[in-house]
């Protein structure tokens, strides 16, 4: 039991620490868009800050900031990825 214990807790602990990462990062993107808007950078950050909203579960924000990506970066890798995944995003069945 006790083994049983320590493994659930380390997934647990896992999880929330990826979580934690996740929130860092976008929060690192959000930043970096904020001082440094016209870098060659912001619309890499801009796609990775969507996917990191998607899996922080915040849906409706990843998606926005993916069809922002589109819109800014029109042309560029970044707004080919954003398309794509928001392809993907549509073509899931709804929870």
């Amino acid at each position: 039991m006790l083994q049983r214990d320590r493994i659930v807790a380390i997934g647990i602990y896992r999880d929330e620490d990826k979580t934690n990462a996740r929130c860092i990062a976008a929060e690192a993107f959000q930043r970096l868009l904020a001082q440094y808007p016209q870098s060659d950078k912001a619309a890499d950050a801009m796609l990775k800050l969507g996917y990191s909203q998607l899996e922080l579960k915040q849906a409706d924000q990843g998606k926005a900031t993916l069809k922002s990506v589109t819109t800014k970066y029109p042309g560029s890798k970044a707004a080919g990825l954003a398309q794509e995944r928001l392809r993907r995003l549509q073509s899931q069945p709804a929870n």
